[in-house]
C-alpha cells in the first residue's frame, strides 16, 4: 500500500501538482496543540499533576522528537514537559513571563487563579489584563509551531536517512522530500543560468576586450538573477526558507551561499521586491517581455544600465584573482558561489533520488556507495557518447 500511494504522490511531484499543506498536517497539528495548551493553562496550570496527559498531540510530537520506540521505558508526560520547557526556551524575555505565568510555574507554594496571576503581571510589565489575555494568545501560537516544525523536522532527517539505505519510508515523508527538491532545483537553475552568463561575459570580455559582451549578457544574466530571488521568496514563503539537507553543516554553507549570491550584485531588499513584481508582471515570466518590460520604464533603464556597469567594472578589477577566495570580485564571488550550490544540490539529490526509481519489491537494502550508483544509472544525457570519440570520427559523422 506505500508503495502505491507513493506513486501516485512522486507522480504528481513530477508533474508540478502542488502538495496540499492539509496533507502533511502541519498546520492541523499546531492548532490542535494550541488548542490543547490553552486547557492546560486554565486552573493551577502545570502545577496540577498529569494536566498534560490532556495533551495527546504534544505527547505524540514528543515522542518523535526524542526517538522513543514502542519499548522504551519512559514517562510519556516528561518527555512532553521538556519538549515544552525547550520551545519556552526559545521565546524573548518578555514571553517567557508570560507563559511561565499561564502555565503558573515557578509560583512556589502558592496556587493563584489564573485571572490573579494575569493580573499581576500586568501590573509588573505595565500593560492591562486584556494586552496580556492577547499575548497569551500570541505566544502560545509561536510554542506550538515551534514544536511542531521542531518534530517535522526530525522526521524528514530520519526519512533522508531511510531513503539513503533505500528502506522502506512512509509516503508522505517521501513526497515531502520531493517538494522540498523542487524548490532546491528551481533555483539550481536558475543559479545555472546566471552562472553562466556571468562565466560566459567574463571570458568574451578577456578575449574580445571590445566587444562590449555586456549588451548580451547583462540583460540575459539580470533575468536569471529575478528569477532566483522570486523563486527564493517562494521557497521562504512556503517551506519558511527552511534549508534541509543530510546534515547541519550542508544546511548552513547553502544558507549562506544563497544569502551571499543575493548581496553581491547592485539590487537592495527594495529593488529586489520591485524586479520580482515586474517578472510576474509578464506571460510566463520570459526572458524577453521582461527586459523589454524593464527598457520601457525610466526606472528600467536606469537599472539595467547599472546592472551592466558592476558586470563590467567588476570583469575589469586589475586586482581580481579569480583563484584567491579574498582577491575576487563580486561576479567572480558570485560564479563560485553559485558553482557551490549546484555541486551541493546535485550531490544532496544523488544520495537519496534512486529510492524514487526502485520497483516496489526493492525499496529496501543496503545502502549502494556513490561509485556504484553511477554505473546502476547512467546521470548523463542520452546519445552523448557518441560525441566522445576523436575529433576525426565527429568529422565523419557530420559529414
Amino acid at each position: 500500500m506505500i508503495c502505491s500511494v507513493r506513486a501516485t504522490k512522486v507522480d504528481s511531484f513530477w508533474t508540478g501538482e502542488a502538495v496540499n499543506e492539509g496533507d502533511r498536517g502541519q498546520v492541523s497539528k499546531s492548532e490542535r496543540l494550541r488548542k490543547e495548551l490553552v486547557k492546560v493553562r486554565k486552573g493551577a496550570g502545570m502545577r496540577e499533576p498529569g494536566r498534560l496527559s490532556a495533551c495527546p498531540t504534544l505527547i505524540q510530537l514528543a515522542a518523535t522528537i526524542r526517538r522513543r520506540r514502542p519499548e522504551d521505558d519512559t514517562d510519556p508526560l516528561v518527555d512532553a514537559m521538556d519538549v515544552l520547557m525547550e520551545a519556552a526556551q526559545e521565546l524573548t524575555s518578555d514571553s517567557r513571563r508570560i507563559f511561565t505565568t499561564m502555565f503558573a510555574i515557578g509560583e512556589g507554594r502558592q496556587l493563584p487563579r489564573l485571572e490573579d496571576r494575569r493580573a499581576t503581571l500586568a501590573k509588573a510589565l505595565g500593560v492591562d489584563t486584556k494586552t496580556i489575555r492577547r499575548r497569551e494568545d500570541r505566544v502560545l501560537a509561536t510554542v506550538a509551531y515551534s514544536i511542531v516544525e521542531r518534530e517535522q523536522t526530525i522526521r524528514l532527517r530520519e526519512a533522508h536517512s531511510r531513503l539513503e539505505r533505500r528502506q522502506p519510508l512512509e509516503a508522505t515523508l517521501a513526497v515531502d522530500w520531493l517538494d522540498r527538491f523542487r524548490h532546491y532545483y528551481r533555483i539550481w537553475t536558475d543559479l545555472s543560468g546566471l552562472r553562466n552568463d556571468f562565466a560566459a561575459f567574463v571570458t568574451r570580455h578577456a578575449e574580445h576586450p571590445d566587444d562590449d559582451a555586456v549588451e548580451v549578457y547583462g540583460p540575459s544574466s539580470l533575468h536569471y538573477f529575478t528569477r532566483f530571488v522570486a523563486h527564493l521568496e517562494q521557497f521562504v514563503s512556503q517551506e519558511g526558507g527552511l534549508w534541509l539537507f543530510s546534515s547541519p553543516d550542508t544546511e548552513v554553507v547553502i544558507s549562506d551561499a544563497v544569502y551571499e549570491i543575493a548581496w553581491h550584485p547592485p539590487a537592495d531588499d527594495l529593488e529586489q521586491s520591485w524586479l520580482r513584481t515586474e517578472l510576474h508582471a509578464v506571460p510566463e515570466e520570459e526572458k524577453h517581455p521582461f527586459i523589454e518590460r524593464l527598457r520601457s520604464q525610466r526606472k528600467g533603464q536606469a537599472f539595467i544600465a547599472r546592472w551592466n556597469d558592476w558586470l563590467r567594472a567588476c570583469a575589469s578589477d586589475p586586482g581580481c584573482v579569480p583563484s584567491d577566495p579574498a582577491k575576487r570580485c563580486d561576479v567572480h564571488r558570485v560564479i563560485a558561489l553559485c558553482d557551490h550550490y549546484l555541486e551541493v544540490v546535485e550531490r544532496e539529490w544523488n544520495m537519496i533520488g534512486d529510492w524514487y526509481h526502485l520497483p516496489p519489491e526493492q525499496v529496501a537494502g543496503k545502502s549502494l556507495p556513490a561509485e556504484a550508483l553511477f554505473k546502476q544509472y547512467d546521470y548523463r544525457l542520452p546519445g552523448l557518447d557518441r560525441y566522445g570519440q576523436s575529433g576525426s570520427e565527429g568529422g565523419r559523422d557530420a559529414n
